[in-house]
């Protein structure tokens, strides 16, 4: 099971990629690519990984495979967000942007587990805080380190 979740977590990483060549400046391609990765955290893939995750506390080998997709998806998600943001991912701040951003993603796709609460609405919050933070670390006005 943790091998079909790397499988898909790998497709996911190339759609990423095909999207994040698309044209526009930085802020305008980081908006694209948040909505589609917010999508995906949205979707069965992400429950499922989740489920295993659950599963795993209590399974060593279950464990020790999701460990390898998390090194995986760490690794492809490096990748794709130097390949998106070339100009910009040496820059200070960029990989704690990133790694804030997919914490707060993770955080929001799991605000309903137990609460009544709607994530999408959750989402409409905070995509405009993470593009604002965005903007203002490595937009065209902030100041080049």
């Amino acid at each position: 099971m943790a091998a079909a979740v790397k499988t898909l977590g790998d497709r996911m990483a190339e759609e990423f990629m095909s999207e994040a060549q698309l044209v526009g400046n930085s802020s305008e391609r980081i908006g694209r690519l948040l909505d589609r990765v917010w999508n995906a955290h949205r979707g069965p893939l992400f429950t499922a990984a989740l489920e295993l995750w659950v599963a795993a506390r209590t399974d060593a080998a279950l464990r020790a495979a999701m460990n390898d997709v998390a090194n995986a998806q760490a690794v492809s998600i490096t990748e794709a967000t130097v390949g998106a943001f070339p100009d910009l991912a040496s820059r200070p701040g960029f990989a704690e942007w990133v790694m804030i951003g997919l914490a707060t993603l993770r955080g929001l796709a799991m605000s309903n587990l137990g609460e009544s609460l709607d994530p999408d609405a959750l989402w409409l919050i905070a995509r405009p805080q993470l593009l604002e933070s965005f903007d203002s670390l490595f937009g065209e006005s902030a100041p080049d380190t």
